[in-house]
């Protein structure tokens, strides 16, 4: 995806990036979630694009789900007396993307 964004095959790239979001929607994963934070900062000088224009938005809605899923885990944990195992999700998640819960 990168390669075909350095390129300028946008639509290209936009393409293969949709089918990765819908699978981070289903499956988390950090290294889809990198890949994408990449290829969304490399987009972003096309961000007039229309296909880059609606990647982006997509990204953004997408990790914000991807958010409130990781913070129903941490709800969960705590819920059921795992204080350890929660604040052994904050940790993990504010080392991978920054993410601040």
């Amino acid at each position: 995806m990168l390669a075909h964004a350095s390129d300028g095959e946008l639509d290209h790239a936009c393409a293969l990036a949709e089918d990765l979001l819908d699978l981070v929607a289903v499956v988390d994963s950090a290294t889809i979630r990198t890949d994408l934070e990449r290829l969304v900062r490399v987009l972003a000088r096309w961000r007039t694009h229309p296909g880059v224009a609606d990647l982006v938005d997509r990204d953004a809605a997408v990790m914000r789900l991807v958010a409130h899923q990781a913070e129903r885990r941490i709800d969960a944990a705590r819920r059921v007396g795992a204080s350890a195992l929660a604040d052994e999700l904050i940790n993990a998640l504010t080392r991978l993307q920054g993410v601040r819960v």
